[in-house]
């Protein structure tokens, strides 16, 4: 999905479980790689070599080895199984640009869509004009994200969220002080990297000068009248591949931000070892200038300690504080992390959904549910430390509800979501994140500090006997 930053967790989510390193001409015996990578960079401006001894980082390998499979049995097969993985290929190339094709290709996508999500309605022209503008590979995302943060982002909240940060890193690093799961020599180079982490908050300082975002789009092609929308969806790819490759080779820009500032969104990035929080992001219902405390700190607090806490779980653990790939903590630290990490797989397989008859997985979600319960709790320390250092808050006036169960609704607050039942079925089989009624139910069951909030009984559902717990 990215170069340098190939492996960067997003809140929005990207499937991501495990990667292996691998010589291009040895990854597939049947995919002539370097005829492939010629042929797809032939129409780019930028010089690629690839050479026999370069390495290429295969994140999910065991599609690649599937894929090995099915392409050895197609050739086998003949043409027909030939012709079916052509077409396959071919649909999976042109469905991103169907909807800027004539209508007959929009109507084929809608119905599609309809299938596959629950769609009842196209989208309306201004909305999806909108979006393929403000799109990293078919618009001008920082442009886009230049006039939003000028028009829409209070500067005077920054010392606030950039502070929330910090007592953000505190509280982890007290967690990882007290954890009985890590050995010394492991605790000490966690407690190195979480010192270590960068954070980005907002924006980029460069979207504020007309000059630097001109020139970070050099070499775009002219949108026109006299060319299509096509043609200049096409141009805006091509200038994006552009712009992305000629990083290859380079050592990461920490200053390079991966999403524009106008998505709500919010990233961890292991080879920067950073956090970045993107202005739009930094809203109702997560944040709010003014607003008291535990209402920020339930809300953007837990979206906080959820990035730091992806430097330290099944994959940020294997990138060291330098963001490079790294055995940083010892095969018994190792162990006991995955022997722990089983709790939470366990856990969110019983999370299911009767009218559809599906389940979360608690597997491939269980990076993004141990970052959502070190959030919660590390936010929930963190705001612990804004009441010692600055003071204690009046609960909100007219509610008969404790400011820390007000801190919990405002988490649980953020993560409302309605779908529909195609639409949630697709998510539970592709999206690394759990649904959001899970996403709030798993981490507050392991949690104490909400049980003793709400005084649940012990031994019922939000308060089992037996909880899941790492940071």
């Amino acid at each position: 999905m990215k170069t340098s930053k190939q492996t960067t967790r997003l809140e929005t989510g990207e499937n991501e479980t495990s990667w292996k390193r691998y010589h291009h001409n040895r990854l597939l015996q049947n995919i002539d790689w370097t005829a492939y990578i010629n042929a797809v960079f032939a129409d780019l401006s930028t010089e690629v070599s690839i050479g026999q001894s370069d390495i290429i980082i295969a994140v999910e390998p065991e599609y690649f080895n599937a894929l090995n499979e099915i392409l050895g049995e197609g050739a086998a097969a003949g043409a027909s199984d030939s012709r079916t993985m052509a077409n396959y290929l071919f649909w999976r190339r042109i469905r991103p640009v169907l909807a800027d094709g004539p209508a007959a290709f929009k109507t084929a996508l809608f119905e599609y869509n309809q299938v596959m999500s629950g769609v009842t309605a196209q989208e309306q022209r201004y909305d999806f004009c909108t979006g393929r503008v403000s799109t990293k590979d078919t618009g001008f995302d920082f442009a886009v994200g230049a006039m939003y943060v000028r028009n829409n982002f209070d500067e005077a909240s920054k010392p606030e969220l950039e502070g929330m940060v910090e007592y953000l890193r505190s509280a982890f690093a007290d967690i990882i002080a007290t954890t009985t799961w890590m050995d010394e020599s492991s605790r000490a180079a966690a407690l190195e990297k979480v010192e270590m982490i960068e954070s980005y908050m907002a924006y980029p300082d460069w979207l504020l000068d007309d000059a630097e975002v001109n020139d970070y789009y050099g070499g775009s092609t002219a949108i026109t009248e006299e060319s299509s929308h096509f043609s200049n969806v096409r141009s805006r790819m091509l200038w994006y591949a552009d712009h992305v490759l000629v990083k290859l080779g380079m050592a990461p820009d920490k200053n390079d931000w991966y999403l524009s500032p106008h998505v709500v969104n919010a990233y961890y990035s292991p080879t920067d070892n950073s956090i970045n929080f993107l202005a739009a992001i930094l809203n109702i219902p997560m944040y709010q200038k003014g607003a008291p405390r535990y209402l920020n700190y339930g809300a953007i607090g837990m979206v906080m300690g959820h990035e730091i806490t992806h430097g330290f779980d099944d994959q940020g653990r294997q990138y060291d504080g330098n963001g490079n790939v790294a055995e940083w903590w010892t095969p018994e630290t190792v162990e006991n992390f995955e022997v722990e990490t089983q709790c939470y797989i366990e856990q969110y397989n019983a999370f299911c959904y009767q009218g559809i008859g599906e389940c979360v997985n608690g597997a491939n979600t269980q990076g993004e549910n141990v970052a959502d319960a070190g959030g919660v709790h590390e936010s929930f320390l963190a705001y612990a430390k804004t009441v010692a250092a600055e003071g204690a808050e009046d609960s909100l006036p007219g509610l008969d509800q404790t400011v820390e169960q007000l801190f919990f609704l405002a988490y649980a607050q953020g993560w409302c979501t309605k779908y529909t039942d195609a639409g949630l079925t697709a998510y539970l089989a592709t999206n690394v994140h759990s649904p959001g009624r899970d996403r709030v139910v798993g981490p507050l069951q392991n949690s104490p500090d909400f049980a003793a909030a709400y005084s649940c009984p012990a031994g019922s559902y939000m308060n089992p006997d037996v909880k899941c717990a790492l940071w």
